[in-house]
C-alpha cells in the first residue's frame, strides 16, 4: 500500500513539473489600445414614432432617400413642386 502511494505521488510530481515547464513562456507586452470586433444581428426600433405633415399642400417631386439609408442633420430628404403650387394659386 506504501508502495501504492509513493508511486501515484511521485507521478503526480512529474506530471506537475512537465506542466509547470511548459507553461513559462516569454513574451513582450506593449501599451495600445485593445480591438475586439464581433458581428451581431438584432432588432433596432426608435425611442418613439413621429408623425410629419408637410407645412406646404404640395405634389412631392422626389424622395432622396430609401428605407434604411443613413441620414444626418440637415439632409434633403424630399423635394416638392412647388411649382404647381403656385400656379394654382395664381388661378384662384
Amino acid at each position: 500500500m506504501k508502495f501504492f502511494l509513493l508511486l501515484t505521488l511521485l507521478i503526480n510530481a512529474a506530471c506537475n513539473k512537465q506542466i509547470v515547464e511548459q507553461s513559462n513562456v516569454s513574451v513582450k507586452v506593449k501599451k495600445g489600445d485593445v480591438s475586439v470586433k464581433m458581428r451581431l444581428s438584432g432588432h433596432a426600433e426608435p425611442f418613439k414614432d413621429i408623425k410629419y405633415q408637410s407645412p406646404i399642400d404640395a405634389k412631392v417631386v422626389k424622395f432622396n432617400v430609401q428605407v434604411g439609408d443613413r441620414v444626418k442633420k440637415d439632409d434633403l430628404l424630399v423635394e416638392f413642386d412647388l411649382n404647381a403650387k403656385k400656379k394654382l394659386e395664381t388661378q384662384y
